[in-house]
C-alpha cells in the first residue's frame, strides 16, 4: 500500500491514492493525534507542521473527502509530477479538481508554477487562480497567454502530461513555424511521439503532414523502444547519407521500409564505402579464454570489415561507415563471450570511452554477461589511462 506525504493548511495529509472515501486521508498533527485515524493508512515516515487546530483539521477533511475519488482517478492518470498535482488539489478544492479534469496539462502547468513560486502562498494561490480565466492561468505559468493555445493543452491526454512535453510546445509555437503550429491546431490529439518529431528538425524534414496524424492515433502501449530507436537511426542516416534520395515518410507503417531503402541504397555502394580505412582504434583489442571457453574482442578498423561485420551479423552496421571514416570519437568491434557474439560501437565521453551501441544479431539485446563483459574491457582501460596520467604528472 503507497502512502504520500503532503502539507496541507493544518498539518500533514497522508494520502493512499489505492483507497477511496475516508479511507484516502489521515491528517496526523503535532500533539500526536490523527484527524481521522485510519489503519488502512500507512507511511513510512511522519514529517509534522505546527498546528493544534483540530476543529480546522476537521472543516479541511469534509471539504477534501467528498473529491478523493476523483483525485485518485487524476493521480492513476497523471503519473509524474503528482506532489505538486496533489498540493494543487488539496489547496485549490474544487475548483484545482474541475481545472485538471478538464484540462490535465494547463492544472499541470499550474501546480509546477505553485510548487516553484515559494513567494506566494499555496492556499492564497490556488484558490485564486484556479478561479481566473484560462487565459490568465498561461499568462501566470509564462506560457503564450491565446485561446488556441488552451485548446492545444487540451488536447494533450493525462497519461501524457509532463513538464518535458510542455515545454516541446512551448518551443514550437515560440519558434514562429506556421506550418508546425497549423498542424498542431488540427490533430485531435497531442502526444509525446508527435512533439518529439517535431522538435527534431531532421526528422520533420522527412515526413509528410500526414504522418504526424498517424503518430497522434499511435497507442501510447505501443510507443515504445522500437520506435524511438528506429526513428534515431533514421536521422542519423539521413544525416551521413544526404547524398542518397527516399521518399517522405506518410505513416508510422514507413518507418522499417524506410530504414531498408537505405540500406539497400547502402550496399548498392559498396564499392565505395569498402575502400575505406578508419582511424587506428583508441582501445587494442583482446583475446583468451576463461572456463574452457574462448572470447575476444577485435577491432573493425576498414570499409570491408564493417561490411562483412553487417552481413555475417545481419544488421546495419555498415550505416556507420562514414561516420567513423569521419571521426575521432567513435569506433567499432567485433565481440564473442559466454557463447555471444555483438557488435560494439564505443564513443568518448570527456575523457573515457563509453558504450554507444552493442547488438547481437539481428539487432537483438545482448546478455547482461557479454554487457559487463565489455564495461570491465573499458574500465581496465581508464584504470590503465589514470596511471598514466599519474607517472606523467609526478615526472613533471
Amino acid at each position: 500500500m503507497i502512502a504520500i506525504e503532503i502539507s496541507c493548511p493544518w498539518g500533514i495529509l497522508l494520502w493512499n491514492p489505492q483507497c477511496g472515501g475516508k479511507n484516502s486521508f489521515a491528517i496526523h498533527m503535532d500533539n500526536g493525534h490523527v484527524i481521522p485515524a485510519q489503519e488502512e493508512v500507512k507511511t513510512p515516515k511522519q514529517f509534522l507542521l505546527p498546528h493544534p487546530d483540530v476543529q480546522a483539521a476537521m472543516r479541511f477533511w469534509e471539504e477534501c473527502e467528498p473529491l478523493s475519488f476523483r483525485i485518485a482517478q487524476l493521480l492513476e492518470q497523471i503519473t509524474v509530477r503528482q506532489k505538486p498535482i496533489l498540493e494543487l488539489c488539496l489547496w485549490g478544492g474544487i475548483e484545482a479538481v474541475e481545472l485538471l479534469e478538464t484540462n490535465p496539462a494547463l492544472g499541470m502547468l499550474l501546480a509546477i508554477q505553485l510548487d516553484y513560486d515559494l513567494k506566494i502562498s499555496m492556499y492564497e494561490g490556488a484558490k485564486r487562480l484556479t478561479r481566473k480565466k484560462r487565459v490568465d492561468i498561461l499568462k501566470y505559468c509564462k506560457y503564450h497567454e491565446e485561446k488556441w493555445v488552451i485548446k492545444l493543452l487540451e488536447k494533450i491526454p493525462p497519461n501524457q502530461c509532463s513538464p518535458y512535453l510542455m515545454d516541446d510546445i512551448k518551443k514550437i509555437i515560440c519558434s514562429g513555424n506556421p506550418r508546425l503550429t497549423k498542424i498542431l491546431r488540427h490533430l485531435p490529439r497531442i502526444n509525446g511521439l508527435v512533439l518529439y518529431i517535431m522538435c527534431n528538425k531532421t526528422l520533420d524534414s522527412m515526413v509528410e503532414n500526414s504522418f504526424y496524424f498517424s503518430a497522434a492515433d499511435y497507442p501510447e502501449k505501443y510507443q515504445t523502444i522500437k520506435v524511438y530507436y528506429l526513428l534515431n537511426e533514421l536521422a542519423r542516416l539521413f544525416t551521413n547519407l544526404e547524398w542518397i534520395t527516399v521518399p517522405k515518410m506518410k505513416n508510422l507503417n514507413d518507418l522499417e521500409p524506410t530504414h531498408d531503402l537505405y540500406t539497400f541504397h547502402l550496399q548498392q555502394h559498396f564499392d565505395y564505402y569498402s575502400k575505406f580505412v578508419f582511424n587506428d582504434p583508441p582501445i587494442e583489442g583482446i583475446t583468451g579464454s576463461k572456463d574452457a571457453k574462448k572470447y575476444h574482442i577485435t577491432p573493425l578498423t576498414t570499409g570491408l570489415q564493417l561490411y562483412r561485420e553487417g552481413d555475417y551479423m545481419n544488421h546495419c552496421i555498415a550505416s556507420y561507415a562514414f561516420e567513423i571514416k569521419n571521426s575521432t570519437n567513435l569506433y567499432v568491434y567485433h565481440v564473442s563471450c559466454y557463447g555471444e557474439e555483438a557488435t560494439l560501437l564505443i564513443r568518448k565521453r570527456g575523457v573515457t570511452w563509453q558504450i554507444d551501441e552493442i547488438h547481437g544479431k539481428y539487432n537483438q539485446e545482448v546478455t547482461p554477461a557479454t554487457k559487463t563483459f565489455v564495461q570491465s574491457w573499458l574500465k581496465e582501460h581508464d584504470s590503465q589511462r589514470e596511471e598514466a596520467d599519474k607517472l606523467i604528472s609526478a615526472t613533471y
